[in-house]
């Protein structure tokens, strides 16, 4: 099978990675692929789809307000020579100032697509994720993240944008297949009119089980310099900084926790190393952004915790990795999280931005070294039963062969008339 894939970029962030997960998993198996991303490639097979002329074209759309409408990249996609060769096309992420998504139903008319859901933003205006705003139900106008990023333009162009996004969105469900990776994504989706909720599939992301591992614990606690009997306590985003991430959440909870347990905080991340003064009577170790999984794999191997203080996720990472890896989770039930962790058994959930429960729920764990046990057994196992990337795998090529076969049978009828 020959299959395009479309991201922001090919390294970093949440989105891409999975972007990179279902492109290796491909390869590895004989399909051909093709990356491209509207970042400069950190890949050395992926293909930067931006031109000067397209920088230029995106830049000056994004003063007014329009970046994500309009580009020149989008409007000659189909006549690149890997795309009118493809089975597929996958897009992921295509927020970010260089894919116009007046653009996609063409794209859709003319190839079969896919398009993964990372987060809330093609569901509406302009924001990654809405927050308390209901607006995008109906339709978005007056946006009250208007000058805050992604929406920096001169103009509130939410209305109109979300008009676009939904006949991008429909083109795509009508000739293809929307892909969620959690149900709440897929809830909200079913919320818009002529969504085909029939093409919106479920896919969870997915983690190598080789990387994260339990069995790394031990080693990985040696060269950390931690004592066995040490307790640690992870924390783990790729920008620290971000107010969605919730870091201050963590502080304010594991100071609490810090004066009645004795603890180590392992923080990986990046964009605020002055996090450590947070911490002023707690022994620190400061990780940075780690882009190795090796090295991040022995992060989660090393703590007896993660915790995660997002106050709006979609399905993270960061959880399947901690996951995988046997170490429970404390996290708020946001959006997918609550899919992710099951209650008592491989973490705790408690209510959004309450500190004083997460701080309880930290303190019941750590407490407890039957629970603990327990629960890095059933972090494990969950891990290999559902979030694999041999599934990830499977669920993929069997929506390519159903995408397909749809277009094909939709193509003849098309011919017979």
């Amino acid at each position: 099978m020959n299959v395009v894939v479309v991201n922001t970029g090919d390294g970093g962030g949440g989105a891409a990675r999975v972007a990179l997960d279902v492109s290796r998993c491909l390869r590895q198996r004989g399909h051909r692929v093709t990356f491209y991303c509207g970042t400069p490639p950190k890949q050395n097979d992926s293909i930067n789809l931006m031109g000067t002329a397209d920088w230029f074209l995106g830049r000056t759309a994004k003063r007014i307000g329009f970046a994500d409408a309009f580009s020149f990249a989008a409007m000659r996609f189909l006549s690149r020579k890997e795309v009118r060769g493809a089975d597929i096309i996958h897009f992921h992420n295509l927020h970010g100032f260089y894919f116009g998504m007046l653009s996609v139903p063409k794209i859709a008319r003319n190839k079969p697509c896919v398009w993964t859901l990372h987060d809330f933003w093609a569901l509406t205006g302009g924001c990654y994720h809405t927050l308390d705003c209901q607006r995008w139900k109906a339709h978005c106008g007056n946006c009250p993240q208007h000058g805050k990023f992604p929406m920096v333009g001169f103009f509130d162009t939410s209305y109109p944008m979300h008009y676009i996004k939904r006949k991008a969105l429909n083109a795509v469900v009508k000739c293809g297949a929307i892909v969620t990776p959690c149900q709440w994504l897929r809830r909200n989706l079913s919320v818009i009119p002529g969504i085909n909720t029939e093409n919106v599939k479920i896919i969870n992301n997915a983690v190598d089980m080789e990387v994260f591992n339990p069995l790394r614990r031990d080693a990985a606690r040696f060269s950390s310099n931690l004592k066995k009997d040490e307790v640690c306590v992870l924390l783990v985003s790729a920008n620290l900084k971000h107010p969605l991430k919730g870091m201050r959440h963590a502080i304010t909870t594991i100071n609490t926790v810090a004066k009645k347990i004795s603890l180590t905080i392992v923080i990986v991340g990046g964009q605020d190393k002055e996090m450590i003064e947070q911490f002023p009577n707690i022994k620190v170790k400061w990780v940075g952004y780690l882009d190795n999984n090796i090295k991040l794999a022995d992060c989660y191997a090393i703590a007896d915790v993660l915790v995660f203080p997002s106050v709006a996720e979609t399905f993270p990472l960061a959880v399947l990795e901690a996951m995988a890896s046997g170490t429970p989770t404390v996290a708020f039930d946001v959006g997918g999280v609550g899919e992710q962790i099951v209650d008592g058994e491989t973490g705790y959930l408690v209510p959004p931005e309450n500190t004083e429960a997460m701080g309880n729920a930290i303190y019941r764990l750590l407490g407890d070294k039957e629970c603990q046990a327990r629960m890095r057994h059933n972090c494990r196992e969950r891990a290999v039963r559902n979030y694999s990337l041999e599934l990830f795998y499977q669920r993929h090529l069997s929506l390519y062969d159903d995408v397909l076969s749809h277009w094909r049978s939709e193509r003849h009828k098309n011919s017979q008339r």
